[in-house]
């Protein structure tokens, strides 16, 4: 029963060590796809605002532009 026991024990031990190896790179994975996908996203909305803002001092540049 013993033996049993510890040849069960130690697949168990085996077992876990993998799913924790395996697991351990498929959440690193997952982890960089999603942080690819948020910079991906911050990049976009960076240049949607370059391009507003310069819209805007564009618009002021010629504001200014007519006054003077």
């Amino acid at each position: 029963m013993g033996r049993i026991v510890a040849v069960g024990g130690s697949s168990a031990a085996i077992a876990y060590g993998l799913f924790c190896w395996f697991g351990k790179g498929w959440l690193e994975q997952q982890f960089n796809k999603q942080l690819e996908r948020l910079k991906h996203d911050q990049q976009k909305e960076i240049e949607q605002l370059r391009h507003q803002i310069n819209s805007l001092f564009s618009r002021v540049s010629k504001i200014h532009e007519k006054g003077v």
